[in-house]
C-alpha cells in the first residue's frame, strides 16, 4: 500500500511544477499561486524554481544534441569519401600534379 501512495506523490510532483509555473506565467505572485494551489508560499516558490531548472537542463541537452549533428554528419560524410581520396582522388582534381597523397584513415577520425 505504501509503495502506490509512494508512486501517486511521483507521478503528481510533475503536474503540481507544471501548474504553479503556469500560475507563475499567467502574472500571480508566489502568494497567490500558493493560495490557488493550497499550499505555502514558499511551496509555491520551490515548485516553479524546481520546474524551471528542469526545462533549462532538458533545453541544454537539446542544445547540446543540435551542435553535435552537423559535426556528425560531417564525419559520416567524410567516411563514404574517404576511400576515393585514399585511393587517389577518384578520377577528381588536378591530375597535372599528380594523385594526392592521403593517409588511409581520416584525421579526424584517426583519434
Amino acid at each position: 500500500m505504501a509503495d502506490s501512495q509512494a508512486s501517486a506523490k511521483r507521478s503528481a510532483a510533475p503536474r503540481r511544477r507544471i501548474r504553479a509555473l503556469g500560475l507563475r506565467l499567467e502574472g500571480k505572485t508566489y502568494r497567490g499561486t500558493g493560495e490557488a494551489m493550497g499550499v505555502a508560499e514558499q511551496r509555491a516558490h520551490k515548485l516553479t524554481t524546481t520546474e524551471l531548472r528542469r526545462l533549462v537542463v532538458r533545453q541544454d541537452e537539446h542544445a547540446e544534441r543540435l551542435l553535435r549533428l552537423p559535426s556528425e554528419r560531417l564525419d559520416g560524410l567524410l567516411q563514404a569519401v574517404w576511400p576515393a581520396v585514399a585511393a587517389g582522388g577518384g578520377g577528381r582534381g588536378p591530375t597535372e600534379v599528380g594523385p594526392v597523397t592521403a593517409p588511409t584513415t581520416p584525421p579526424a577520425l584517426a583519434r
